[in-house]
């Protein structure tokens, strides 16, 4: 692991930092030494995956660092075919003007994917007052390597790594391999719902060239996100009749669409774009009854105007209106269907026989990685307890520990908590000693969870 220092804003020009920090990216100059005419170590032939930038928005020559980036794809030159191929938001003619706005073109220009951590607040690299720069910003004072190597084992590279790469993971089945709909499985609280707002920002925002988030494209209509119940129907889904009131106060029914229509329709209205249709926890809902006559139509190679269908509620509506004709429908190409599914729920085996058919499925599971997100050092313990307690206690050989163990969210506590001490009990109350419970009324665990916390960490110590 190598350290370097990036400056991303110069005299008094536009800093590109949110631009980087937008696309999960790196680009810098491929410095030659002007001595020798040969290139430095801001250079393809130096920086490798794996190492680690600084990133500093400061005018001054100081260096103050506001982020941390680590270099997660071979650096190339910003105008070559492979550059273009793996950052799609480039287009060739767009390269000078986009990219002269941040830094001033040059046919140097390199780029690289990267996992960019924002600090919370800036720090100064401790240093002696000589420059520990050499010529292409490569850090080479011994001390602030160990200073940046402490700070990125302190921020969980390797949890934040793991989350960078199952993003980069999803994208790929989505852009490259073309799946229109994913699903994301597994236990309660491991991160399906974050993975899927982030994927989504990530690729819109890679559309847009904007920084915006998930709810922002939400309220624009590029996002429709449900949450489906036991009851909720293609009805409320698609399309359905709904009551209202006539003027002469009788009950009268009207044809209304729901958000997969009204998205879809979207869609076909801007093609050149992505729409996403969010389904979270798809399998409290029944898809059977939520997508009805669609249901054959999601499969990629029955999206688009060559296979229409008239909807089952339109064939009644115009059947109303005489002369009437019934609109035709389908599902364009650019949408995308994800939704996230509890492996763990009621529902879940009669789910799980018809996946394959329509889903590209994507399992998150429990890793000893993920645990370095929980920073409390109590909820650790607690996590460190409640593992132990599932593997002493598992009934089934099918089921190991990475298949149950609760998600590491459950243990992460909030920024806005003051009172931590009542925080924690109450977690412990209503969310983490409930799903234990509901192991063990599966037959999961052989053994019902310990009635208070400290009872828990006493027997399940660490």
């Amino acid at each position: 692991m190598n350290f370097y220092r990036l400056k991303t804003k110069w005299g008094d020009g536009v800093d590109f930092y949110p631009f980087m920090k937008d696309h999960q990216m790196l680009f810098l100059s491929n410095v030659k030494d002007p001595s020798t005419e040969k290139y430095t170590y801001f250079s393809k032939d130096y920086m490798q995956p794996g190492d680690v930038v600084a990133l500093s928005t400061s005018k001054e020559t100081s260096l103050k660092c506001s982020a941390l980036a680590i270099i997660k794809s071979k650096l190339m030159p910003v105008n070559s075919a492979e550059a273009l191929k793996e950052f799609p938001f480039i287009s060739q003619d767009a390269i000078e003007e986009d990219f002269e706005l941040y830094c001033g073109f040059n046919e140097d220009l390199l780029i690289c994917k990267a996992l960019i951590i924002e600090l919370n607040e800036t720090i100064d690299l401790p240093y002696d007052g000589d420059r520990i720069l050499n010529r292409g910003g490569y850090i080479d004072n011994s001390e602030v390597q160990n200073y940046l190597k402490q700070k990125v084992e302190k921020l969980n590279l390797e949890s934040l790594n793991t989350t960078y790469d199952q993003i980069t993971d999803l994208e790929e089945l989505l852009t490259t391999y073309e799946h229109k709909n994913l699903i994301l499985q597994g236990v309660s609280g491991t991160g399906k719902s974050f993975l899927t707002t982030s994927l989504v920002e990530r690729l819109l925002n890679n559309e847009e060239l904007k920084v915006k988030s998930f709810q922002d494209y939400v309220q624009l209509g590029r996002v429709a996100l449900v949450v489906p119940h036991n009851s909720y129907t293609y009805d409320d889904f698609v399309q359905g009749f709904k009551p209202y009131v006539k003027e002469d106060q009788t009950l009268g029914y009207h044809l209304l669409d729901g958000p997969f229509k009204e998205l879809c329709q979207k869609a076909v209205q801007d093609p050149t774009h992505k729409y996403f249709c969010v389904i979270e926890h798809i399998d409290f809902g029944k898809i059977g009854q939520i997508f009805g006559d669609l249901l054959p139509y999601l499969k990629d190679k029955y999206r688009g105007p060559q296979h229409s269908l008239v909807l089952q509620n339109e064939r009644s509506n115009a059947l109303q209106k005489d002369g009437e004709s019934p609109k035709p429908f389908y599902i364009p190409e650019n949408v995308y269907i994800i939704g996230t599914i509890s492996s763990l729920n009621n529902y879940y085996e009669n789910y799980e026989q018809n996946a394959p058919i329509l889903w590209q499925c994507f399992e998150i599971y429990h890793t000893k990685s993920l645990k370095a997100l929980v920073e409390d050092p109590i909820m650790r313990k607690v996590y460190a307890a409640v593992e132990r307690f599932i593997e002493k206690n598992l009934t089934k050989p099918s089921y190991n520990l990475q298949d149950l163990m609760i998600g590491h969210s459950y243990f992460m506590v909030p920024k806005e908590v003051k009172d931590l001490e009542t925080w924690r009990k109450v977690r412990w109350d209503g969310q983490i000693k409930h799903l234990l419970r509901e192991y063990y009324q599966a037959d999961l665990v052989n053994a019902n969870p310990p009635e208070i916390l400290e009872e828990l960490l006493e027997n399940f110590k660490d």
